[in-house]
C-alpha cells in the first residue's frame, strides 16, 4: 500500500492526488463496494469507524485508517485537507472534531455540492447526540466507539444518504417543499391543528408532513424553525418504518442544531395515513410531557375528524404534483421555484425526457451548477444560462425568488426571458396554493 501526496494550492483550496495499491485487500467484497459512486465515511479523530454508507464499517477499518493518516499528515504541518482528486473520483474531507466526515464521489458533482452533503451528515449526527454530549463522550475517552450510542439510528443516516445522492432540491435550495393545497383547506387545517391550551404540554411546534413535504406548520410565537432543522425532523420521521407501522404514538428525543445544538426537544410522532404517508408531529421542550402531548394529539385528531379534513388532506397529499402542461409556458420542460421570504419551493412533475433516474440526475446537476453560479461568493450572478444539446437551463436570482427552469434546446434568449417571466407570474398567481403563506401561531 502506497501513498503519494502532492500540494497544488493553499490550505483552504488544496488538491492532492492519492494512489492506493492493493485496495482489494481493504474489504473482502471490494469489487462490489468499489462499484458504488457515492460513499460516505464517518470516523472519530482517533480513527475509530462510526458509519459507512455501504458495507460493514468494521471491515473497512483499514481504509478508514488510511483516511485518518492522510488527515494527520496535513495536521502535522498545521494544515487542513479539504479535497482529493483521484482520477474520476473526488474525496471530500470535513473535519468537525471529534468527528471526521469523508465523502468519496465518482459523480460529476462539484466540491461545493459534496461538501454541503457532508454538512447534512454532521447535522444528522447532532440530531441524535447533542454537540455537548458528543464532546463529553470523547473528552472521557478519545478511543470511544460511538456506534454504541448510535445503535438503531443507522436508518436515519442511510435515508439521508439516499436522498442527497439523488435528486434533492430541498437540500440544494435550503428550503422546504409544501404540499399543494387549496388555500381555504389550508386555513381550516391551521385551526384544526391548534391543540387545546389547557393540556399543559407546552407545544412549540405542530407539524403535518407527507413524503418529506410540509402540509402545514404551527409554531409558538417565541420560536422559529430553520429549514435545516425541518429537513432533519422530516428525515427522522420518514426514515424509520417503525413509526409508520406503529399503531401508537412514538416519543423521541431529537436535537435540532439550528434551534439548540446542546439540547433536546421531544417529538410525539403518529402516522395518520400510510398511503400516502401522513405524519403528525408535536414538539415539546419537556421530556416528561408525553401524556400531555398525547392529549393534544387526540384533540387535534378529533378536530380533523369533526371538520372532515383528514380525507381531503390525504387525497391532496396523494396527488399534489402538477404537470408542466398545466403551466402553459411555451417550451418549458421543468422548473424549481423558491420563495425566499417563505423559504419554501415548488417544482413541476418530471416528464419526458426526464423519466429515467440518470436523466433526472443529469438535469439536477445542471441546476446545481446554476445555483453555485448565482451564489458564487466572489462573483455572484443574477441570471445564468446553460445550453446543452438536450435543453436550455436558466437560473434567475432576485430578492424575492430563485428560479431554475429547463426549456427546449435552441430557444432564443428573447423567447426564454418572456417564458421565464410568464412562469413567475403563474407561480405568484397561485402563491397561496403552492406555499404555506400563513404560519398559525400556537
Amino acid at each position: 500500500m502506497s501513498l503519494m501526496v502532492q500540494r497544488t494550492g493553499g490550505s483552504m483550496e488544496m488538491k492532492v492526488t492519492l494512489s492506493l495499491s492493493s485496495t482489494k485487500q481493504l474489504d473482502p467484497s471490494s469489487a462490489e463496494w468499489l462499484a458504488h459512486k457515492h460513499q460516505v465515511f464517518i470516523l472519530s479523530s482517533a480513527g475509530k469507524p462510526i458509519y459507512t454508507r455501504y458495507g460493514d464499517e468494521s471491515k473497512l477499518s483499514g481504509y478508514m485508517g488510511i483516511l485518518q493518516a492522510i488527515i494527520s499528515f496535513f495536521a502535522d504541518d498545521d494544515d487542513s485537507i479539504r479535497c482529493i482528486n483521484a482520477g474520476a473520483a473526488k474525496i471530500i474531507f470535513m473535519l468537525r472534531d471529534p468527528l471526521y466526515f469523508i465523502l468519496v464521489s465518482k459523480t460529476n458533482e462539484s466540491e461545493e455540492t459534496l461538501r454541503e452533503q457532508l454538512y447534512c451528515f454532521h447535522h444528522q449526527i447532532l440530531s441524535i447526540l447533542t454537540a455537548s454530549q458528543l464532546t463529553r463522550v470523547f473528552e472521557k475517552s478519545t478511543n470511544f466507539d460511538l456506534r454504541r450510542l448510535l445503535g438503531g439510528t443507522e436508518c436515519f443516516l442511510d435515508a439521508l444518504a439516499m436522498r442527497i445522492s439523488g435528486v434533492a432540491p430541498s437540500h440544494l435550495l435550503e428550503a422546504i417543499r409544501a404540499v399543494r393545497l387549496p388555500f381555504p383547506l389550508r386555513s381550516q387545517l391551521g385551526k384544526a391543528l391548534k391543540p387545546a391550551r389547557d393540556e399543559g404540554a407546552d407545544i412549540l411546534y405542530v407539524v403535518l408532513a407527507s413524503r418529506y413535504r410540509l402540509v402545514h406548520l404551527l409554531r409558538s410565537q417565541r420560536v422559529t424553525l430553520h429549514p435545516t432543522d425541518l429537513h432533519l425532523l422530516l428525515n427522522v420521521v420518514h426514515a424509520s418504518p417503525s413509526f409508520m407501522t406503529s399503531h401508537q404514538a412514538s416519543w423521541l428525543p431529537i436535537c435540532l442544531p439550528r434551534f439548540n445544538r446542546n439540547g433536546f426537544l421531544y417529538a410525539l410522532i403518529v402516522f395518520l395515513s400510510r398511503d400516502p404517508p401522513l405524519a403528525l408531529v408535536l414538539l415539546s421542550p419537556h421530556r416528561d410531557k408525553f401524556e400531555a402531548a398525547s392529549k393534544c394529539q387526540e384533540s387535534i385528531l378529533a378536530a380533523l375528524e369533526q371538520k372532515n379534513l383528514l380525507g381531503q388532506v390525504i387525497q391532496a397529499a396523494r396527488d399534489d404534483e402538477y404537470n408542466i402542461v398545466d403551466v402553459g409556458v411555451p417550451g418549458l420542460r421543468h422548473f424549481l421555484f423558491k420563495s425566499k421570504p417563505l423559504v419554501q419551493f415548488t417544482a413541476s412533475r418530471f416528464r419526458p425526457p426526464y423519466i429515467l433516474n440518470k436523466e433526472r440526475k443529469r438535469l439536477f446537476s445542471l441546476y446545481q451548477d446554476c445555483y453555485y453560479q448565482l451564489h458564487n461568493r466572489f462573483r455572484p450572478l443574477r441570471i445564468h444560462f446553460t445550453d446543452t444539446e438536450q435543453e436550455t437551463v436558466v437560473g434567475w436570482h432576485t430578492q424575492q425568488f430563485e428560479l431554475y427552469a429547463t426549456f427546449t434546446p435552441y430557444i432564443s434568449k428573447a423567447a426564454l426571458v418572456q417564458s421565464a417571466l410568464k412562469l413567475t407570474r403563474w407561480v405568484q398567481a397561485r402563491r397561496e396554493e403552492l406555499f404555506i403563506t400563513q404560519t398559525t401561531l400556537l
